[in-house]
Parts: structure tokens; sequence; C-alpha cells
């Protein structure tokens, strides 16, 4: 097994130093500071470092981190009346004395500190632990440390990422966990070493009870299905080398036993206050048979760069509702589509993120079958939340292909070039006509904003070098979504 290199060593080392520092600063990213609007205070509230509140995010200023400073309190109690009825607090994924918190590494720091303390840890292992765990989960499919962490930073400021990072459903923790569980278990059935072989089953099994405690399937069932075709396609393209790795399927079959244990008797625990949930009309009972997203949501990832929560259309009730990934596949495809053709096996982990990335996009923009959405567990999944999948398989697909891609562009003339990146720039045009139309007068400034900076990232990822687009393109995604969240200190 091939080790980091030293841009690989040195991210990772970053994110480990980053993390403490913030730790020790007390920063987190909520947006508990709207309560000074909402009970007319001090209209220049001490402790904001970086951008503004965001009032959206109620969720979380609102209701997780009043809730939180409650459990902190009374000692975090597996029950609070305030919260609902039963074991509530596993609801909304609070801190609680219980065994599982164990696997919770994000929760570690309000047994270990103080809440303020705590409080940083959890926010900063929000931050810092995608970022590593996406990454991680790049390199194991490529062994590419540059490209690895150009789609870790590509993930992390996606504007669906920071629109979602603070909602109760634990996005960042949930990807984190998702993301180490698929390279834990790659890692552990292809390493030759013992010691990364049972770290991996360790990590695979603290992972996936995390994932599973997060309790949000809307998110959870689409990142199965994309986790499980990932590692089938990687298997598939490996299976001779796998052939003798008995002492890692024994291994992995532990795991599965240990976590099936731990989540059985939590399950058990939880019963009852999941059968309360289940008769609620919201959650319990939603239910979601596809084709709720418009044409014009499926597409907003090309109006993500500097657009405000002010900017949003309105017929769309809240600035979320438009966050999206940039839909790089598309060209993408187009250029490397016969490559996957011809040589499926060597291309397995890309037409695995390809086939999600359809089942998801028909599932979204068409109505389905209601047996088929059933039996498939895509009814308790929502069209808003299908996007996260769809850009996620996004991302993989022009990662693992991104190779194959820069070939062809190789081998293309300047002018085939210019024509491709004009047709583009034309169909780009027509949907941002399209879109910007829908929510009244068009704004010409705005839509030849928007279509200047798409057709600069086809022409970018068309012209330049691999290691040049990457650091555009990151430096766009920052600028534009860097300061969605705000950072302050304290609470």
């Amino acid at each position: 097994m091939s080790e980091l290199d030293r841009l690989g060593k040195g991210f990772l080392i970053s994110c480990a130093v980053l993390f403490l520092t913030g730790l020790a600063l007390k920063l987190n990213g909520s947006s508990c500071l709207a309560w000074s609007e909402e009970l007319k205070g001090a209209p220049n509230p001490t402790g904001l470092i970086l951008s503004t509140p965001k009032s959206v995010r109620s969720d979380e200023w609102l209701v997780w981190t009043p809730a939180l400073l409650w459990q902190a309190e009374h000692g975090f109690p597996a029950e609070n009346p305030a919260l609902g009825a039963g074991k509530a607090p596993f609801l909304y994924s609070l801190p609680v004395r219980h065994y599982t918190m164990l696997f919770r590494p994000q929760l570690y720091g309000f047994f270990i500190f103080d809440v303020e303390r705590g409080y940083a840890w959890y926010w900063c292992f929000k931050v810092f632990g995608l970022l590593a765990a996406a990454f991680l989960l790049f390199w194991t499919l490529t062994k590419n440390s540059s490209l690895s962490l150009f789609a870790s930073v590509w993930l992390f400021f996606s504007s669906y990422i920071q629109w979602w990072f603070s909602c109760p459903p634990m996005l960042p923790e949930m990807l984190t966990s998702w993301a180490i569980c698929i390279a834990a278990t790659l890692t552990l059935l292809r390493s030759d070493r013992r010691a990364v072989r049972i770290g991996s089953t360790v990590g695979l099994a603290i992972a996936a009870i995390n994932f599973a405690v997060c309790l949000y399937p809307p998110f959870q069932v689409p990142l199965l299905y994309l986790g499980l075709a990932i590692v089938v396609a990687r298997l598939f393209t490996t299976s001779s080398r796998l052939a003798s790795s008995h002492e890692a399927i024994i291994l992995l079959l532990g795991a599965g036993v240990f976590v099936a244990c731990i989540l059985i008797a939590f399950f058990g625990e939880l019963r009852p206050t999941l059968n309360i949930l289940a008769a609620t009309s919201y959650p319990g009972t939603r239910r979601s048979y596809g084709g709720a997203l418009s044409f014009n949501q499926y597409f907003s990832g090309l109006r993500d760069f500097f657009n405000a929560s002010a900017n949003y259309p309105k017929q769309f009730p809240l600035p979320i509702s438009l966050a999206n990934f940039f839909p790089l596949w598309i060209p993408v495809l187009v250029l490397v589509g016969r490559d996957l053709i011809k040589q499926p096996r060597q291309h397995a982990v890309a037409l695995a993120a390809l086939a999600v990335l359809a089942l998801f996009s028909l599932f979204a923009l068409c109505p389905l079958p209601h047996w088929l959405c059933e039996i498939s567990l895509l009814n308790v999944c929502t069209e808003v939340r299908a996007v996260l999948i769809i850009g996620l398989a996004n991302i993989i697909f022009v990662t693992v292909a991104f190779s194959a891609m820069r070939q062809c562009l190789q081998t293309m003339t300047p002018t085939r070039k210019v024509v491709m990146v004009a047709v583009a720039g034309g169909l780009i045009a027509s949907y941002l006509w399209y879109s910007l139309r829908a929510q009244g007068s068009p704004h010409y400034g705005t839509l030849l904003l928007y279509l200047a900076l798409d057709v600069a990232v086809l022409a970018a990822a068309s012209v330049v070098s691999s290691r040049w687009f990457a650091i555009l393109f990151g430096a766009l995604l920052i600028a534009s979504n860097g300061s969605v969240n705000p950072v302050m200190i304290g609470l």
C-alpha cells in the first residue's frame, strides 16, 4: 500500500493544528448572536469575528444550542421533557451520558471541558473532521494528494454544504463518518500491514456507529447507496488481490458483528421514542415519491457563486432552497464517456458514482411508482436532500475521472476546445435566462456575472494545467461560500 506524500501529511497535520488552535481560542460557527436582534440587544455584539449570524439557521441557534445548554446544566440526561417525550435528546444528536457517546468523537469535548470549550471542540470537529475525512476518502480512491485536496476543498466549500452546515441532522459529522467508513473498509481489504488493518477496523466500527446514530434517514439512505456502490466498484477492480485476504475479511466481519450488537441494543432502548416519532406528521409520516425538484433548482449550482441570502429568488422561501454543487460532471462525462464504455473495469468507481447520480437525479426530477420508492426506501428521502448525493456523486465522478479528462483534453485541438466551451456557454446562458426570468424581470448584470464565472471555470478546466485549475476553482469556491457561516469566540 502506498504512503501519503508530503502534501497529504502536511494537510492532515494542518487540520490537526487548526483544530487545536480553534479549541484553544474557543472558536465556533454558531449563529446564536441572532438572539441579540430577536431580543433587541446591542447592535454590535462582541465575539463575532467573521461574517454575520444567519437567522435562517434557526434550527441551530433557536433549537440545538439552547437544548445543548439545558443538557449541560442538568448533567446531560437521556430524557429532556422540554424537547419531547421519551429519549428525545438522541433525536437531536445532543450529548447524553450514554455508552453510545464513546462512538461520537464530535461530542467528547462536552464531557472533558467546560461548555464553551466543548462547544468549540464540537464545531472544530465539524470543520476539520470533514476536511480530513474527505481528503482520506479521495486519496484512498485516487492515491493522488493534490487531486484529493482539490476534491475535499470543493466538497467543503460547496454552497450546499455551507448552507446546511449547522442543521440538526449534523450533516458534517454524518459525511465525516461516512467517508471514514468507506476509506477504512477499502484500506482494511487492500492493506498488507496488520497494524493498518487493525486501525482501519477500529475506525470503521466507530464511524459506522456514529453514522447510524445521527438518526436522519433523508441523508443516510442516499449516502448508503453511494457508499455501497463505491465500495463494490472499487473491490471489483481489485478482486484478484482480495482472494487471499482472509484476515481482512475476518476483521471486517468482526467489525460488522460488533457494530450490529451496539446498534441493536441502542435501537432497542430507543424504540419507544422512535414509535412516538413515527406517529407524527413531520417527520414521522412524511414520504416523498420523486419529482418535487424543479429544473431551476437542479442546475442552480451554476448560480451559486457570490450568492448571498438576499440574492435568492423570492419564490424560494429560504436561501438553502437553491444551494447546490457546481455540475462539472456534465462536461467531464462528454469528454470521457467513450473511455468509460471501452474500459468499464478500469473506470468502475466513476461509473458507480455516475449511476447513483443518475438514480437520484431521476428521483429528484420525476415522480416514481410508490411501490418502487417504498422497497428502495427512497420514500424516506426528500428531493432537496437528494441534492447532497447528486452533488457528492458529481465530485467523486469528476475526481476519479480527472486524469482521463486531462488526457482527452491534451489530444484536442485548440479550435475544438473553443467550440466546446462556446456551446457549453450557450447552454448555460439559456438556463440562466430561464432561471432569472422565473423570478421576474431578469437582471442582466447578474446573468452576465454568472455566465462569465461558469464559462471561466470551463475554460480554465480546458486550458490551464490541473494544478492551476484546482487552485483557481478552489479559490472561487472559498471566496463565494467561505463566509456563509459566521465565526465567533465563545458563547
